[in-house]
């Protein structure tokens, strides 16, 4: 592609906004925008791993659509002009792989914004087979995902049989 390029952000050891220049002969680089101002169109900012602390339920059943909430720091590193954590900025996407291949088993799904603060999400789980151990995963920006084991396991979540009712008896009552 001539109108692109591809790269990979180098590693930092603390978070930062930088300004991202390109030169075709490591001399001459494109200048900013606007002098002395960062530019959307050529910012790129490093956050810090996001940190899950726990998350309940730990299991649920197969049909899916159980509310998980994970709680823990670091969910909404973005910040406006006053500190605050920037709500059109900060997103959230969570998905569940196998464990052990780290095979994706779920379509990564964005955490509603009213549903993201800075130390907790609520995520709703899909419809997988029962008996299906899951490892979650989360990222804030839809490329790095970070996994969310539970302590001294491989997986996070687990899929039981969805219950049925087969008969109810009575089906009327007295109020007490």
């Amino acid at each position: 592609n001539d109108t692109a390029f591809f790269v990979h952000s180098p590693a930092v050891m603390i978070p930062d906004t930088v300004v991202v220049a390109i030169g075709l002969n490591a001399q001459q680089f494109n200048k900013d925008l606007i002098l002395h101002v960062r530019d959307i169109e050529n910012t790129y900012e490093y956050y810090m791993d996001p940190i899950v602390s726990s998350f309940r339920p730990l299991s649920g059943p197969s049909i899916g659509g159980t509310k998980i909430s994970i709680y823990g720091l670091g969910f909404t590193p973005r910040r406006d002009a006053n500190g605050n954590p920037d709500s059109k900025k900060n997103k959230m996407w969570v998905r569940f792989c196998d464990p052990d291949s780290l095979e994706v088993l779920s379509q990564e799904t964005q955490v509603r914004t009213e549903e993201l603060s800075d130390d907790k999400a609520i995520w709703y789980t899909p419809a997988m087979r029962t008996g299906t151990k899951a490892l979650l995963q989360l990222s804030l920006n839809g490329q790095d995902w970070h996994n969310a084991p539970l302590p001294k396991k491989t997986y996070s979540y687990e899929y039981y049989e969805s219950p049925h009712i087969i008969k109810l008896y009575p089906t009327f009552g007295k109020v007490k």
